[in-house]
C-alpha cells in the first residue's frame, strides 16, 4: 500500500499515505504527526488492524449468520453465542439492538486494550511497565510508542473507506 518514494516528512506525502490507507481525514492525521510529533502512522495503523473486523452498523445479516454458523462444542470460545442470538431473537429483542450491543462490547473491550497498553488503566500483574512501538525490517524499536487512547475516544477519524 505504502509507495516507497512517498515523502513521509512532508504534509502532503503524508496526508496521501493516510488517504491510500482508507482515513477518511488523511490531512488531519498527517497534520498531527507533523505538527504535535505525534505518530499518528503508527497508531493509525495498528487501531485500523484492531479493528478491521468490527461488526458494521447496518450488518444485520451477522445476527443469522452466526446462529447458522454454530459448529462449536460446548467450552469452545464463543460457543455459547448462537444459544444467546437465538435467545434473544426469541424474546423478540431487534437485530439492531443486537448488533448495537456487540459493537458497545466491541468498543469497550477495543477501549480497555489500549487503556492497557497506554498504562492508564492499572491492573495487578507482575510487569507493570510496558507499550506499544513500531519496528522497522531489521525489527529495530522506533523512537516513540504508539500510544492509542486518545484516538479510541474518537474513532470517527478512525474509520476507514
Amino acid at each position: 500500500m505504502e509507495q516507497e518514494n512517498t515523502d513521509k516528512n512532508s504534509l502532503e506525502g503524508l496526508t496521501e499515505i493516510f488517504r491510500q490507507a482508507g482515513a477518511l481525514e488523511p490531512e488531519l492525521w498527517a497534520r498531527s504527526q507533523l505538527n504535535e510529533g505525534i505518530n499518528q502512522l503508527s497508531r493509525f495503523s495498528f487501531l485500523k488492524g484492531i479493528t478491521s473486523e468490527w461488526l458494521k452498523e447496518d450488518d444485520l445479516d451477522w445476527v443469522n449468520n452466526r446462529i447458522q454458523q454454530d459448529n462449536s462444542k460446548p467450552g469452545d470460545p464463543c460457543s455459547q453465542l448462537p444459544k444467546a442470538l437465538k435467545e434473544m431473537l426469541d424474546k423478540n429483542v431487534s437485530k439492531e439492538a443486537i448488533v448495537d450491543l456487540i459493537r458497545v462490547i466491541q468498543f469497550e473491550t477495543l477501549f480497555h486494550v489500549c487503556s492497557t497498553i497506554d498504562r492508564t488503566y492499572e491492573t495487578d500483574t507482575p510487569v507493570k511497565d510496558w507499550s506499544l512501538y513500531q519496528v522497522d525490517q531489521e525489527v529495530t524499536l522506533s523512537a516513540s510508542s504508539v500510544g492509542c487512547m486518545k484516538v479510541c475516544w474518537n474513532l470517527t477519524h478512525l474509520e476507514t473507506k
